[in-house]
């Protein structure tokens, strides 16, 4: 819920919603042991993976 709660946030800030997945993975790649509220703490997260257009990337590759 916290991924998709996000992609709304940047839909709403123009973002194009087909440039963008949530995913949830917390529960199933802590980064801690959930034996605390630290550790708790630590695995709710949110990670943001930012990909190039590759299509343009090789354009400029090209033009180099």
């Amino acid at each position: 819920m916290r991924a998709t709660s996000i992609t709304k946030i940047l839909t709403k800030a123009g973002v194009p919603a087909n440039q963008i997945t949530a995913s949830g993975k917390g529960e199933y790649y802590p980064l801690a042991p959930n034996d605390n509220s630290v550790n708790k703490q630590k695995n709710r997260r949110t990670e943001i993976i930012v990909t190039p257009n590759l299509d343009e990337l090789f354009k400029i590759l090209e033009s180099n």
